[in-house]
């Protein structure tokens, strides 16, 4: 593990070619793999929908434990997924890859590829209190290349306190600011978006979730419940100086959308 605040110093980075996502599924939080790309985890028999329970001797339990165990994977060494698929375990060998490196005098926890740096203070070799991180990665969906810029508090490696997060990319800058825990957005926040869009209100795992009201490129304003970034009950939406009151379920309208007097 990396020493504590001082000179900087570079840390080699691993990939194994996956996203995932944290659902919660009879009560209980899990990590889910979202997107399986080409390389390692696919030749190791990886599948989205696959349920995360352990990297090497790291259980995974939350997004928290996803993160910690995901920054210390070491390209060329070998780990042992242990996963569920469909309520069946099953494992696989995993070998990652070279992404790219960390900067700076301690590590944080971050995701996707690329080279990292790090600017901020420092407890036991992880990134904690004030500080900045800056990535650059190519976004493997468009090949364009992003800039992810956090600034605000840590804990124990991980975003962790009041925060703000800049995505920079070929459409423009996004930006969120509020709270977060264990590297994801929590409680009240707000986002705006490069095409107009803009968000107030609850979040949860780091999506849209509780009372809030959405602003989408087109201008519709929904003020509506939200349930992983979906509208989900009753809903009031606004356009062009006219109100309308609906219901939806997972972001799917249900029945009519009625104009309100």
């Amino acid at each position: 593990m990396p020493g504590g605040a001082g000179q900087a110093q570079v840390f080699q980075r691993g990939r194994v070619g996956l996203s995932y996502a944290a659902r919660e599924e009879g009560g209980a939080m899990c990590i889910v793999v979202d997107k399986v790309l080409d390389g390692p985890a696919k030749s190791a028999g990886i599948l989205p929908g696959d349920v995360i329970v352990a990297v090497g001797e790291r259980p995974i339990r939350t997004m928290g434990d996803a993160l910690r165990a995901f920054a210390f994977l070491s390209p060329g060494s070998r780990e042992t997924f242990r996963l569920e698929r469909q309520g069946i375990a099953r494992t696989a060998e995993v070998q990652p890859v070279a992404s790219g490196t960390v900067a700076g005098p301690c590590m944080p926890m971050t995701t996707g590829g690329g080279d990292v740096s790090y600017v901020g203070t420092c407890r036991n070799g992880l990134a904690h209190g004030q500080g900045r991180t800056e990535a650059t990665f190519q976004n493997p969906n468009t090949a364009g290349m992003v800039r992810l810029v956090y600034m605000g508090e840590f804990k124990d490696g991980l975003q962790h306190g009041a925060g703000t997060l800049i995505e920079i990319s070929d459409k423009g800058e996004a930006r969120w600011e509020g709270g977060f825990v264990d590297g994801l957005m929590e409680g009240e926040g707000r986002f705006d978006g490069p095409g107009g869009e803009s968000y107030r209100g609850g979040y949860r795992f780091g999506k849209k979730w509780g009372r809030g009201m959405f602003r989408g490129s087109s201008g519709a304003v929904f003020d509506a419940q939200f349930v992983e970034d979906k509208v989900d009950g009753p809903f009031v939406m606004t356009k062009d100086g006219k109100r309308y009151t609906g219901v939806a379920v997972k972001g799917a309208i249900q029945g009519d959308v009625k104009e309100a007097p």
